[in-house]
């Protein structure tokens, strides 16, 4: 047995696959607002800790000893973190399925544009290339030490203002009709592939090999971009959806008042065929008050 192989990839493991995972899982528990399973309780500790190790495990195993394709491991760590998640917090029903999916996905997206946002400057300096930093060793622990960080100054960041951050549930905001259901799967989805795409041209097609460091810089701005766009016109989209119902509701609520008034005064006077009248004007209008779930 290959014991120096072996200890790398324990190595790995531990400085570099869990706390990426690790980043992965608690993301999206903090995007789902499940803030209790976040709670240092013995009960959270294999919840938590599952959809952590096994995924770190199963990456590091089919990098080294399996020689997967590099350019699949994100959807490797996608799906296996996302069923996960649904098995061990025995999620069910398909809006709360689709709120993991939207949730992992976004996750995912943000270490992905995380990397993107110096991993290509920090090669272009050196002499390393993509194929030698999936190669287990202390330099790719010293280049994912930036990552780290922003990670973690991240999920801080939002613990410590949790009750600002639970003042808006955009997850359920974003997920309470099909439209915006729709729109938001296809956003998040594009955007992830969209950085999936270019992460394997800059990666591992050397996109930005023999360019000036300005017209590098300016490439990865631009793709770091464009996710940012598309999630401002999703966010554009939502507000301009819920402010036209929520002025649709208004209107039919002070409509429905005028109904009541008119049924009190038809009643007053015996108008028993006007009150009848009213009323199935008023299952009419109370009908559209209602959201499509």
């Amino acid at each position: 047995m290959d014991w120096t192989g072996f200890l790398w990839a324990v190595f790995n493991i531990v400085t570099l696959s869990i706390p990426e995972e690790a980043f992965f899982v608690v993301f999206s528990l903090i995007l789902l607002r499940r803030f209790d399973l976040l709670e240092l309780k013995s009960k959270n500790i294999v919840k938590i800790s599952a959809p952590i190790i096994f995924p770190a495990c199963l990456t590091t195993i089919l990098r080294m000893y399996a020689g997967f394709d590099m350019t699949f491991m994100p959807f490797v760590g996608i799906f296996s973190v996302f069923f996960l998640m649904i098995i061990m917090y025995k999620i069910s029903g398909f809006k709360e399925i689709l709120k993991v999916f939207i949730c992992v996905t976004v996750s995912s997206l943000s270490i992905g544009m995380i990397q993107l946002s110096y991993i290509p400057l920090f090669m272009s300096g050196t002499s390393l290339t993509a194929d030698s930093l999936n190669i287990p060793g202390f330099v790719t622990f010293i280049y994912a030490l930036p990552e780290r960080a922003i990670e973690f100054l991240l999920v801080a960041y939002i613990l410590l203002r949790k009750k600002r951050f639970l003042r808006t549930n955009f997850i359920k905001i974003v997920t309470q009709t099909k439209a915006l259901s729709l729109l938001t799967v296809g956003i998040t989805v594009s955007n992830l592939a969209f950085v999936y795409i270019m992460s394997k041209a800059i990666f591992f097609d050397k996109l930005l090999f023999n360019i000036s460091l300005i017209m590098q810089a300016l490439i990865v701005v631009a793709v770091l971009i464009t996710p940012l766009i598309n999630t401002f016109l999703l966010l554009w989209a939502v507000n301009y959806i819920t402010d036209k119902e929520a002025a649709m509701r208004f209107q039919i609520q002070e409509e429905l008042k005028v109904s009541i008034l008119d049924i009190r005064f038809f009643l007053k006077r015996g108008e028993y065929e006007r009150i009848y009248e009213e009323l199935e004007y008023l299952e009419k209008d109370t009908k559209s008050l209602f959201i499509e779930k």
